[in-house]
C-alpha cells in the first residue's frame, strides 16, 4: 500500500511526488464535496420574487454575500416577535440555478437584479414550505450549515473560500446557533 517513486534526478522525483499529492488532495475534495456547504446569503428580488410558490419553489434572488452552489441546503431564520425565540425554517436544497436564463452550478456575490433564479426542492421527509405562508419576500435566505459542514470546508476547501466567505461563516454561526 506504499507508493514508490523512481526518477533519475531529485527534481523529477520531487515533481512526481507533488503531482501525486495534488491528485490525492483532489480526490479527497471530490469525496467530501457532498458534505461541503458553502456560505451564502440571498435576498429575494422584490415582492414578486416567487415564480412558483410551493414545492419545488422557484425564486428570483440576489446573492448578497458568499457563493451559492447547486445542492446547497437553504433556510430562513426568523425571530418570534413575542417570545424572541429564533426559528430556523428549512426550505430544501437548491436543485438548479439559472443566471440570465443560462444554467450555472456556482454563483458568487452579484449586483442587485442580476437575474439569478433558483429552484428549491424539498426532500420527501420534510414538510414542504410555501412562499407567503412560511416565509415571504422580506426574509433573507441563508445556506443551512452545521459544524461538520464548516469542518469539511476548513479541511478540504480552504482555497475555495475567500476571506469574506469566512466572515459570513462567522455570521451564520451566530444566526443558526452553531457552536
Amino acid at each position: 500500500g506504499v507508493k514508490v517513486f523512481r526518477a533519475d534526478t531529485i527534481y523529477r522525483l520531487f515533481d512526481k511526488y507533488t503531482a501525486h499529492m495534488a491528485a490525492v488532495a483532489e480526490q479527497k475534495k471530490k469525496d467530501n464535496a457532498p458534505q461541503a456547504v458553502f456560505p451564502c446569503m440571498l435576498q429575494m428580488a422584490g415582492s414578486d420574487a416567487a415564480i412558483k410558490h410551493s414545492n419545488p419553489l422557484v425564486l428570483a434572488v440576489d446573492v448578497v454575500e458568499g457563493q451559492l452552489h447547486q445542492g446547497t441546503p437553504v433556510c430562513v431564520a426568523r425571530t418570534d416577535p413575542e417570545t424572541k425565540a429564533s426559528e430556523i425554517i428549512s426550505l430544501g436544497k437548491v436543485a438548479s440555478i439559472k443566471v440570465n436564463n443560462k444554467n450555472a452550478t456556482v454563483v458568487r456575490r452579484s449586483g442587485a437584479h442580476s437575474g439569478v433564479t433558483i429552484c428549491i426542492e424539498c426532500p420527501p421527509y420534510l414538510k414542504p414550505r410555501t412562499f407567503g405562508r412560511h416565509f415571504d419576500h422580506t426574509d433573507t435566505i441563508y445556506s443551512l450549515m452545521s459544524r461538520s459542514n464548516i469542518d469539511v470546508l476548513k479541511e478540504h476547501f480552504r482555497d475555495d473560500v475567500t476571506q469574506d466567505d469566512w466572515k459570513l461563516v462567522s455570521k451564520l454561526k451566530h444566526i443558526l446557533g452553531i457552536q
